[in-house]
């Protein structure tokens, strides 16, 4: 993963996250998605180097936040184990459409 703070028209600040999606849950495949950092969690949030992440994005790449769905995956939590099986439970592998 590489991270990269970029700014919009207005001078906000955004990270645009290029991602090494070898896990690709389901839908489109992308390598680049945006978060919001405006401290609103519900529009983006902070990733981190080395993590691994269930992320769900709009169509154009811009990830939901933490209202959304999207959070880090901590490898000895329960509560993550549990959300990472429920969500491949609900959205089992499919053909993935690559760029």
């Amino acid at each position: 993963m590489k991270l990269e703070i970029v700014f919009d028209n207005d001078n906000r600040p955004y990270q645009k996250i290029t991602l090494n999606n070898e896990k690709m849950i389901k839908g489109n495949q992308t390598k680049v998605i945006y978060s919001a950092m405006d401290r609103n969690g519900c529009n983006g949030m902070s990733f981190m180097l080395g993590k691994e992440y269930v992320a769900f994005t709009d169509s154009a790449g811009w990830i939901t936040g933490y209202c959304g769905g999207t959070q880090a995956i901590w490898p000895n939590m329960k509560h993550s184990k549990e959300f990472l099986k429920t969500i491949q439970q609900l959205s089992p592998n499919k053909p993935i459409k690559r760029d």
